[in-house]
């Protein structure tokens, strides 16, 4: 073997040397404890995006249901819309019922102190004035025509609210009690209630006041039978203290005929 083949073989076996010892270097093989970290660290990382996922998985459920919650106040709304407009449509009849009596009344003749009547009050003067007069419900006895005001009452003046007729005491006295519709028949906001509409301000409290004390206690109706004296309360309680109908639940009204 000459010098030179000699010469070309000591640099290959050089290369070959310094070739496996850089590139252990720069790759070596993971020990056990190195694997374990790293696949812990790519578990931490997994968890982490699971974790993001789920929040936006929450966050659409949560818009979902935001637009659930929208779509069934729309609903609600749509029902009450329709729920007004058949009411509206019954306020109508009644009205032209009521219209229709009164013609019939007028054109036959008829003696106003030998009927019912519902009041309402003047707006200006605070008089009470004659809205209409029942005609065909006065040969009841005293007890049925209080609980047939107190239902015209409730359904032609005051929106379906609870007037009940809770008794006539041992001196004549008629007690009267006005209730607001159960909360699940009325969602807060889409009806008119005592508290909210009847009771307020001067002219609406006093207009309230006026309707209910007159037409229980029939001044200009000619009625031995009749009752003596009507005294008001509010879900039971009487004496309830309100600014604008305060006269309405201040004790007995006695009935002094015209």
């Amino acid at each position: 073997m000459n010098r030179k083949m000699l010469l070309f073989i000591i640099v290959i076996f050089v290369l070959v040397a310094l070739f496996l010892r850089f590139s252990g270097t720069d790759n070596p093989v993971l020990s056990t404890d190195e694997q374990i970290t790293l696949l812990e660290s790519r578990i931490e990382m997994l968890t982490i995006e699971n974790t993001n996922l789920k929040q936006q998985i929450d966050d659409n459920n949560q818009r979902i249901q935001s637009q659930s919650d929208v779509l069934e106040a729309l609903k609600a709304q749509i029902e009450l819309l329709l729920d007004s407009e058949n009411g509206l449509k019954t306020g109508q009849d009644l009205l032209a019922y009521r219209l229709k009596k009164q013609v019939e009344l007028i054109t036959t003749g008829f003696d106003a102190k030998d009927l019912l009547a519902v009041y309402s009050g003047d707006i200006d003067s605070y008089e009470p004035v004659v809205l209409y007069y029942v005609q065909e419900e006065t040969k009841l006895n005293t007890l049925d025509n209080l609980n047939l005001l107190a239902q015209i009452l409730s359904t032609e003046q005051f929106n379906n609210l609870p007037i009940t007729i809770v008794k006539i005491d041992e001196e004549n006295i008629l007690h009267v009690d006005l209730s607001e519709t159960p909360e699940e028949n009325n969602p807060i906001g889409t009806s008119k209630t005592w508290q909210n509409f009847y009771f307020q301000g001067s002219t609406g409290g006093m207009i309230t006041t006026i309707t209910l004390m007159e037409t229980f206690l029939q001044k200009s109706m000619d009625s031995d039978d009749w009752i003596d004296g009507v005294v008001f309360s509010y879900e039971g309680e009487y004496g309830y203290l309100s600014d604008h109908v305060e006269y309405l639940f201040d004790g007995v009204h006695v009935r002094e005929t015209k």
